[in-house]
């Protein structure tokens, strides 16, 4: 089907705007009606005006109306044409200065979008270098395990033993409380019992740092115990690896505000093209892109030592919450699936109040 050219208002609209379109009309019709009015004016006085002969009285006459009619009609419409021009002159000039403006802001986004992700991706393989480059020596001080062969760890094999440790712990703790609970019921206990009780109070203040051991006294408490157990020992190790992750997700969130008030004075200044809600919600999406980046280099064992370590740094917890950045970790993965989900309940940030986080078991992941 043969395709219809476009008329000449919609170029000119097109070209000039609606009111630039009004104002070269207008200059039109001005010099058209110029045309007409002098040619009219011209025909009626061709009989008055004689070139060539002697000027008598009445042809100064006739010559002086010639004179006004030009000078005030003629004169004052071109005028009026002089003064359209001028205006869509300064239309013209006006849209061609917005051109710029906008090839100039483009220009300057993309120069913004390059500069922030330079940033990021190098923030991100540093990120990566210290996951590599991590290292641990099993301490001798740590409760002893059977399973630990080794006496370094190195790499990934750095999350994996740790998770161990913390693992071992809590069954440590779990099982120095059921058998205190066993003392406790008996009426009369006997001195080496007595003497066990208080071995097994020792050794849970001692492991969990607490002064009184029945402030561990829950499951959750267990496993926070358990994260700071290691966390104490391999301090330098595991600070280093969640200070760079903490101020790589900073960065995506302080850009991400960047681009908040933007689009919302964008939105006001009528120059958006959509509702503030969809421009908000392309922002959030670019940067939970950005972040999910960030997760896909974690293994479930670093996801799992974060779910922990963000407990006791409530920032770092905040920004996880605002990325969703748990939203693949397994409940099997952590140290007590029924009751460590209720760690991450509702949490109120300074600005934001977010609904609890959703973990998923594999078998709920992998439903057929």
């Amino acid at each position: 089907m043969k395709r219809k050219k476009p008329s000449i208002y919609i170029n000119l609209i097109s070209e000039y705007g609606v009111s630039g379109t009004i104002i070269f009309v207008a200059s039109g019709l001005a010099i058209l009606i110029s045309l007409i009015v002098t040619g009219v004016f011209i025909w009626n006085f061709s009989e008055s005006v004689k070139i060539g002969v002697p000027s008598t009285e009445k042809d100064f006459t006739v010559n002086g109306i010639i004179g006004d009619f030009f000078g005030g009609v003629i004169g004052s419409l071109l005028s009026f044409i002089g003064v359209l021009l001028f205006f869509l002159a300064l239309r013209l000039q006006s849209k061609e200065l917005s051109l710029q403006r906008k090839e100039l802001a483009d220009t300057r986004e993309v120069f913004t979008i390059q500069q922030f992700e330079n940033t990021f991706f190098s923030l991100l393989k540093t990120q990566q270098d210290i996951r590599l480059n991590i290292n641990v020596t099993h301490n001798k001080e740590i409760v002893e395990f059977d399973e630990y062969s080794q006496e370094h760890y190195s790499s990934i094999a750095v999350f994996d033993y740790l998770r161990s440790v913390m693992r071992n712990f809590r069954n440590v703790i779990i099982d120095d409380f059921n058998e205190l609970d066993n003392i406790k019921k008996v009426e009369q206990p006997s001195r080496q019992q007595v003497e066990r009780k208080q071995e097994l109070i020792d050794e849970i203040v001692a492991l969990t740092g607490e002064n009184n051991y029945e402030s561990v006294d829950t499951p959750e408490k267990i496993s926070k115990a358990a994260y700071r157990y290691i966390y104490i020992i391999y301090s330098n190790q595991l600070g280093h690896y969640f200070r760079n992750l903490y101020h790589i997700l900073l960065y995506l969130q302080d850009n991400e505000m960047r681009d908040r008030r933007f689009a919302m004075a964008n939105f006001y200044s009528n120059s958006s093209d959509f509702s503030l809600e969809y421009d908000l919600g392309e922002v959030a999406a670019k940067y939970k892109k950005y972040a999910a980046f960030v997760q896909a280099q974690m293994n479930s064992n670093e996801l799992f030592l974060l779910f922990y370590n963000s407990l006791f740094f409530p920032k770092l917890k905040n920004l996880l919450y605002h990325f969703n950045f748990l939203e693949n970790l397994n409940t099997d993965d952590l140290l007590d699936p029924d009751n460590d989900i209720h760690l991450y309940g509702e949490w109120q940030s300074i600005n934001d109040i977010y609904d609890a986080m959703i973990f998923k078991s594999k078998s709920e992941i992998l439903k057929l």
